[in-house]
């Protein structure tokens, strides 16, 4: 039997807007994502000439115009520049209230199953209980449900190698495997 991949790492709320961000990135599709930067880059232009050319048109501009073309300038302003900021200040407020902040997670991986522990508590499970996994560039999200995943960060493994062995064990025991870019 071959020995078990051992990883550790201190969970921490940089590791959690990690995984957070890979997890939302996986769930919107490349097409639809794009297709919401490009409709935000649209209406910040077109607000922005709007904002410039209305004052200085024949036509006085309608208020129900002028309202709509400065809300679509903030929103999409505020949705290129500022989203991240926003949901990282989000996930950093909310981790200090988490229970499991600054523990040390210690997973042991095999062919049949996976072990976890901590200081305060530890458990195992098959490969067939996660029914989705997801390959990101950063590390391997394993999915128990649609939105309950674990985080095993890259950088936390040994080496590389390592790091495919786990990734290799999840392709052949996980229903769905994904690779996310």
């Amino acid at each position: 039997m071959d020995e078990p991949v051992v990883l550790r790492y201190t969970w921490n709320a940089e590791e959690l807007l990690a995984a957070t961000r890979w997890h939302y990135r996986h769930l919107c599709r490349p097409a639809v994502r794009y297709g919401i930067y490009f409709i935000a880059v649209l209406m910040l232009v077109l607000g922005s000439v709007a904002l410039v050319v209305l004052p200085y048109s024949s036509v006085p501009p309608d208020w129900i115009i002028s309202a709509a073309v400065i809300v679509a300038f903030l929103y999409s302003f505020g949705w290129l520049f500022f989203r991240r900021m926003v949901l990282r200040w989000i996930v950093r407020r909310q981790f200090v209230r988490r229970p499991d902040q600054q523990r040390e997670i210690e997973y042991q991986f095999t062919r049949e199953k996976l072990r976890f522990k901590t200081r305060v508590s530890e458990g195992s499970a098959s490969w067939e209980a996660y029914f989705k996994a997801v390959r990101t560039p950063d590390g391997l999200l394993l999915y128990l449900l649609d939105r309950l995943f674990v985080w095993l960060p890259r950088h936390s493994f040994a080496n590389d190698d390592d790091f495919e062995k786990v990734v290799q064990m999840a392709k052949l025991g996980v229903v769905k495997f994904y690779e996310a870019r």
